[in-house]
């Protein structure tokens, strides 16, 4: 709830940011709510609270919070989202920065910096990032090059190029207006027999 307590609430309550003395949180311009977790934007940080077993708060450590406390990133944020364990941030500049469970590659990263057990399941080190991290973006594969088009008939026109990266899925071949026609296995070179 980030009221400070363990408390059910059947009401809206306060979220706040101090148990002993409580002080309700305030200039939030945007929330985002987690499984387990919630965070909110004020000004441009992240604070958060709720079950930190997997790091979503942001904060550098697994520990859990009942109130609404800093992230590591207090500053140049201009949007959040949180999942279930995890939680994401859009910085001003255009780049992303998560946390959290990087069980499934939430954080787009494939390693994390955390260990320990959770209900008897160990955690392995790839499952979460106790820190905010940047979010590595697929890098587009070379564009091919040396096309050629040989004419074999009226109707048909044979393709060859030349595969410059070794990790695209596969070539999208098109009609001069754009109507896809037909995508080519990963590492293919040639396609005989394209026609219109």
């Amino acid at each position: 709830m980030g009221d400070g307590t363990t408390t059910a609430r059947r009401v809206a309550v306060d979220v706040v940011t101090n148990a002993t003395g409580p002080v309700p949180l305030s200039g939030a311009t945007k929330l985002a709510v987690g499984g387990v977790h919630g965070c909110v934007l004020v000004g441009s940080g992240v604070k958060c609270w709720g079950w930190n077993v997997y790091a979503g708060l942001g904060d550098g450590t697994r520990t859990d919070s009942l109130v609404a406390i800093d992230s590591l990133l207090t500053s140049g944020v201009s949007a959040i989202a949180a999942g279930q364990w995890h939680t994401c941030a859009l910085l001003t500049d255009n780049t992303v920065k998560c946390w959290g469970s990087n069980h499934k590659g939430e954080t787009g990263q494939p390693i994390g910096d955390c260990t320990g057990l959770i209900w008897g399941f160990t955690i392995a080190a790839s499952d979460c990032h106790m820190t905010p991290i940047n979010v590595i973006l697929a890098t587009p594969p070379n564009a091919p090059t040396a096309l050629t088009a040989t004419p074999v008939s009226q109707t048909q026109i044979d393709l060859a190029w030349t595969d410059n990266s070794t990790d695209e899925t596969g070539f999208k071949i098109e009609s001069p207006a754009g109507t896809a026609l037909i995508t080519t296995a990963a590492d293919a070179i040639t396609y005989i027999g394209v026609t219109h």
